[in-house]
């Protein structure tokens, strides 16, 4: 008798509890890598001129989303 694991047969345990097709392709994490940098560029420009809070903010967010996209979005790498 085969052992099914805890989840089910073959290899459902692996997809359990992740999402399934949302990847990134290595052209578009680079230009999302490139775009962060340039958000966070910006952010620093505005906050070394003590410029409005909004761009700090508006900057800032956008820095940080694009990099929490590529940190926590797998890459597709099956060419």
């Amino acid at each position: 008798m085969r052992w099914l694991g805890r989840y089910g047969e073959g290899n459902q345990w692996k997809e359990r509890g992740r999402v399934t097709g949302v990847t990134l392709t290595p052209t578009l994490a680079t230009i999302l890598f490139v775009i962060a940098c340039l958000c966070g560029y910006k952010y620093r420009r505005v906050w070394k001129a003590e410029g409005p809070r909004w761009q700090l903010w508006l900057w800032g967010v956008l820095a940080a989303a694009g990099l929490l996209i590529l940190g926590f979005v797998p890459l597709d790498l099956t060419g």
